[in-house]
């Protein structure tokens, strides 16, 4: 089981055009098809958003106030770290809602107590879903301090491991887990999985 999970719902969904965390998918909000999906392999799992009275409806789960008013990335990793209970928390967004949950299970069981654990999928680093140990708090406490809203770049500076393709095919071969609610154009391709899914 994993200790925790932050769900991140902070952002404004201006390329998306409306709130996609309430788009629905199989007649229930993307957030909430999300967190039922994931609940099973959770011991505690936490929404952070601006406005946590909008997901109210969201059952067995706790809701935070983003601890900072500024629209960043990087406030709401600044906050799961904050609110955690133990040394490490996983991250996600809340527009990646066909994350599969055995593919969270190994990660947090590959991840570290002190670096940062992440995919590596093509090629490409993928911040989300991360394992983020409450160590870099204060690095993160320092980005935000002088302006620099780069999550790569805190990468880079509190060190990470990242899980390959090869692992990542085992366990989620059509790679869904990665898939994001960009924008309107990205429903095609959730159809798509939806429909291979079933």
């Amino acid at each position: 089981m994993i200790d925790e999970v932050f769900v991140l719902a902070g952002g404004q969904s201006r390329r998306f055009g409306s709130d996609k965390t309430l788009y629905p998918i199989r007649g229930k909000p993307a957030i909430s098809f999300l967190i039922e999906n994931i609940l099973p392999v959770c011991r505690r799992v936490v929404v952070v958003a601006k406005d946590t009275e909008k997901f109210r409806f969201i059952e067995k789960v706790e809701l935070v106030e983003d601890l900072m008013e500024e629209q960043m990335v990087l406030a709401g990793v600044y906050t799961a770290l904050k609110e955690a209970r133990g040394k490490k928390v996983v991250i996600l967004c809340a527009d990646m809602p066909l994350v599969k949950p055995h593919l969270l299970l190994y990660l947090w069981e590959m991840s570290h107590d002190h670096l940062v654990t992440i995919f590596k999928v093509g090629g490409k680093l993928y911040p989300f879903p991360g394992v983020y140990p409450v160590k870099t708090l204060p690095h993160v406490e320092r980005f935000i301090r002088e302006g620099d809203r780069r999550l790569t770049k805190l990468l880079e500076q509190v060190g990470y491991i990242t899980i390959p393709t090869t692992h990542v095919l085992s366990i989620d071969p059509l790679m869904q887990s990665f898939f994001n609610m960009n924008t309107p154009s990205s429903l095609h391709l959730l159809e798509m999985l939806l429909k291979w899914l079933q």
